[in-house]
């Protein structure tokens, strides 16, 4: 039997497409809704393991898979989810077209999980070779943006190859069809492709040596974060509690992905592996998110994406920035120390990240050695 309860703070009750649980005798416990795409990386992990379900005490998770991050966002713009998961293109795209949200969590950098997969029949070897072929790829994302990119930095003109728009799925389907010579699409997808008679041309992880760089996002509509804070943080501890267990025991992050996901395990953890990891406290360096005071060098990257033909790219440079705010949020997970930047690299043993370090300055801890505690008081 549900027991009602008054609500004593009023302001908190407003409509935020959020069941707050106040005000009626019957409501339903509070609710919060995420969209997810099929992307091995810590939302996944945070899933799989129920981690959301157990942190977040009197609230309903609802899990709304979606197929691109296109869909997450036209759900983001009609308050059918609170947070959701979209390529770093499209928050771009979103926050130029009005979308009432901010970023608060990079889950992954994209590497090697994004990859232009061609036919071996196609005759394709080389970025030269896309000329005449047809190239599926999902109009709008990330991997539409390092197509472009691959294009560009090959000086071929993107009208002389056949791009058409397909999700991963209807791509796959293309693909197995003989429908298409190639396709610029992220896993699993890609391994699917592959492993039917495909190889890869080129991945994002190469691109990114290029100043081709991607990311998959995490946003929150603001109107939620600013109603449930504090449940926005736990959700994110969650996230970052992925991070950890991936680094520090990452066949059992992989487990956790092979179930989530119907693969195999050693499947899963090939494609983890693809991805770039990052902490809180690594987010906020000036190479990724950085602060709202001074941000980082993906949002300054992220003015490339005016690269997007006519139509797909945003209506305003440097739309991407709008989205810094949201670093409040987990600011409270970051945690320093003395350590110097040799001890933080040797510890994280990354390959192709560069933490910023400023001489008498403290900077981040590997995250395997914080003891997450969150302050209650302790927000940005």
């Amino acid at each position: 039997m549900e027991i009602y309860t008054p609500c004593r703070n009023r302001s908190a009750c407003r409509h935020d497409g959020a069941n707050s649980g106040c005000g009626d005798p019957g409501s339903k416990s509070k609710e919060i809704r995420i969209g997810f795409q099929t992307i091995p990386n810590t939302e996944a992990v945070a899933k799989g393991a129920g981690w959301h379900e157990k942190a977040l005490s009197g609230w309903k998770v609802k899990w709304v898979p979606f197929d691109s991050g296109r869909d997450v966002n036209n759900a983001l713009a009609s308050d059918s989810i609170d947070i959701g998961l979209v390529g770093s293109t499209l928050v771009s795209t979103g926050l130029s077209k009005g979308i009432d949200y901010e970023v608060i969590w990079l889950a992954d950098v994209i590497g090697d999980n994004e990859a232009l997969v061609v036919k071996d029949t196609s005759g394709i070897q080389e970025i030269g070779d896309l000329v005449g072929k047809t190239i599926a790829v999902t109009f709008g994302s990330t991997t539409q943006y390092s197509l472009l990119g691959a294009l560009q930095a090959s000086q071929i003109d993107s009208g002389k190859v056949h791009i058409i728009d397909m999700k991963p799925a209807d791509m796959l389907a293309a693909w197995n069809r003989g429908d298409i010579d190639g396709g610029y699409v992220w896993q699993p997808t890609l391994q699917q492709m592959q492993q039917n008679g495909g190889h890869v041309l080129i991945t994002s992880g190469q691109l990114a040596h290029k100043g081709i760089v991607t990311a998959d996002v995490i946003v929150v509509r603001k109107s939620f974060a600013e109603s449930h804070p504090e449940q926005v943080k736990t959700y994110l501890a969650s996230l970052n509690k992925a991070v950890t267990l991936f680094r520090s025991h990452p066949d059992e992050a992989a487990a956790v992905v092979a179930k989530e996901f119907g693969i195999s395990h050693e499947e899963a953890l090939e494609m983890m592996k693809e991805l770039i990891w990052l902490s809180a406290d690594e987010q906020l360096t000036s190479d990724y998110l950085g602060t709202p005071d001074h941000q980082g060098e993906l949002w300054e990257s992220a003015g490339g994406y005016g690269a997007f033909p006519e139509g797909a790219k945003p209506d305003r440079p440097g739309a991407f920035s709008k989205g810094i705010p949201g670093c409040r949020f987990f600011s409270f997970i970051a945690r320093s120390c003395t350590r110097s930047r040799g001890e933080v690299m040797k510890v994280l043993e990354l390959k192709h990240i560069s933490l910023a370090y400023e001489q008498g300055k403290k900077t981040f801890c590997a995250l395997q050695d914080i003891n997450l505690t969150i302050d209650e008081g302790g927000s940005s």
